[in-house]
């Protein structure tokens, strides 16, 4: 989202929400993203070997199958988005 939008969002939930309101939305809201967080590191951080070696076998194959972003392709969108008021998504190979 762009910082455009999230300000718009922003003072609307100002303008519509009482402080008790504001303060649930606000305490839901870290809360999801502390459950996110946690997620996302567990999908960067295995526990094991065994889930290291099994990541590392599924990257190695979406690589021999050509299912990969080149460093160019990622650094072209970086550069689109800088540009761009609203963000799209990376254009991830399937």
């Amino acid at each position: 989202m762009s910082t455009n939008t999230l300000n718009g969002l922003l003072e609307y939930l100002h303008s519509t929400l009482s402080p008790a309101n504001m303060l649930w939305l606000g305490t839901q809201l870290v809360n999801f993203a502390k459950e996110e967080d946690k997620n996302y590191k567990k999908l960067l951080c295995p526990e094991s070997k065994e889930e290291l070696n099994a990541m590392l076998d599924a990257a190695e194959a979406r690589i021999a199958s050509g299912r990969y972003i080149t460093n160019d392709e990622v650094m072209q969108w970086i550069d689109k988005e800088l540009t761009e008021e609203e963000p799209s998504e990376l254009p991830l190979a399937v």
